[in-house]
């Protein structure tokens, strides 16, 4: 925004960042680099994938209004007072959408996260190293209903199609495949790269087990995505009766 732009030229813009949303290295905050803590694990993968994290050591997460309370969960976990603000955002083509953010400011967290791979201006370079991390279907769970899709559609034979897909950058999802190719199945499945983003996409009986592993027991998720998941797991089991394993 204008404002923004005139602040950061003043050099005032972190010290108005954390006016605005505190910066008081909220010990609750750290709750998210505790890795043996499975929300946790969620979180992070969420947070890799739709937080934006700043160099002033702001945390902000934008959804649309339909995901709002998902912020609320975020917002007890972390146990923050910081609110969830609501604004319309109006594009050039005269549509609009409502949108819900939070934003914590930590440099403590900011510095952890970054430890962990989940850096500032992260949506081209994303690149996990821990083990902790990429062996935790609760971390690739956040990371799915962060960046991911589930879905049905019909093809050009006017079959419908049940698919599961992660988009990101090369190396976030060649640790996915390692992780399915581990714990799940063997992966044929190519990775694409499209304009800078990568795409992998499962369907049918691939999609049945990539879902019912991420989902079938799952403690914490995006309830839409969650939602989505049982409808698809069902008509999976109608559409392939014993042929699923």
């Amino acid at each position: 925004s204008v404002i923004r732009n005139i602040l950061k030229k003043s050099g005032i813009y972190n010290e108005y960042v954390q006016k605005k949303y505190g910066n008081h290295e909220n010990s609750d905050y750290e709750i998210l680099l505790d890795l043996e803590n499975k929300q946790s694990l969620y979180w992070l993968g969420f947070m890799a994938g739709d937080f934006c994290i700043g160099d002033n050591g702001s945390i902000t997460c934008e959804l649309g209004i339909t995901d709002y309370m998902h912020l609320v969960k975020f917002k007890e976990f972390v146990n923050t007072e910081n609110p969830i603000r609501v604004r319309t955002q109006v594009r050039k083509t005269g549509n609009s959408s409502d949108l819900c953010s939070l934003c914590i400011c930590s440099m403590r967290l900011k510095n952890g996260l970054q430890e962990l791979g989940i850096t500032p201006r992260k949506s081209l370079t994303l690149n996990i190293e821990n083990k902790i991390l990429i062996n935790s279907k609760d971390f690739w769970r956040g990371l799915i209903d962060a960046n991911g899709s589930l879905c049905t559609y019909q093809d050009t034979k006017g079959y419908l199609v049940y698919e599961i897909s992660l988009s990101g950058t090369y190396n976030i999802l060649n640790k996915f495949s390692e992780y399915i190719e581990k714990n799940i199945m063997p992966v044929t499945r190519k990775i694409r790269n499209v304009v800078k983003i990568c795409h992998i996409k499962f369907s049918g009986r691939s999609a049945y087990k990539l879902i019912k592993h991420f989902y079938g027991d799952a403690e914490i998720y995006l309830e839409r995505k969650y939602n989505k998941s049982v409808e698809m797991l069902k008509g999976l089991e109608e559409k392939f009766k014993d042929r699923l394993e």
